[in-house]
């Protein structure tokens, strides 16, 4: 079965009941922009990670020596407490920006596999990571074969990497809250250890 019979039977028509152009194109063109914006969306939460793991290790390696070398002064002036709330923040900030960082595993999409006994995806490796040649060779024609099982296959891959993609914002913007608060409540932290 070839592309332009699977998509055949995908038409628009007008109020006058005419045929317009054949909506395959466009269909194509949107999976391949959701994948590009998938990619892009990706990058730049990897970037904000990169950034807040930068600052936040470039802090800690400022701070420990800091402390270290005056312990006694700290432990006097009792400003114990705002660094300690300081060098957390800069740990926590640290943790949830390499969790942003981890590659996408698809075990969820795998276990939900197991659990419906739905079709592997023959475009995403992790489905097929355990397969041998032969098996995934099948796996590839099979799909192909059916345009129900690839539209099936296709939008099971977009709405898990959608998923990723959400989780990986999710630890952005936990990471930056966290280093915000932290940040604040180290400010506060000092002036009232320092004037009360």
């Amino acid at each position: 079965m070839s592309d332009q019979e699977d998509f055949d039977d995908l038409h628009l028509e007008t109020d006058d009941g005419q045929q317009t152009a054949n909506i395959k194109g466009n269909i194509l063109g949107l999976i391949r922009t959701t994948q590009r914006n998938y990619i892009n969306l990706t990058n730049i939460a990897d970037n904000k990670a990169h950034i807040l793991i930068s600052i936040n290790s470039l802090m800690l390696t400022i701070l420990i020596p800091i402390i270290l070398a005056n312990y006694q002064i700290i432990i006097d002036l009792k400003i114990y407490f705002p660094l300690g709330i300081f060098a957390l923040t800069c740990l926590f900030t640290i943790i949830f920006s390499a969790m942003v960082l981890i590659p996408f595993s698809g075990k969820k999409q795998s276990s939900e596999i197991q659990l419906r006994k739905t079709r592997r995806s023959p475009f995403f490796f992790t489905n097929y990571a355990d397969l041998t040649l032969e098996e995934y060779n099948l796996l590839f024609q099979e799909t192909l074969a059916s345009k129900e099982i690839t539209n099936q296959v296709i939008i099971s891959d977009l709405y898990y990497f959608g998923l990723n993609l959400a989780s990986k914002y999710n630890l952005v913007t936990r990471a930056y809250k966290t280093f915000n608060i932290g940040m604040v409540l180290s400010f506060l932290g000092f002036i009232l250890t320092l004037f009360f």
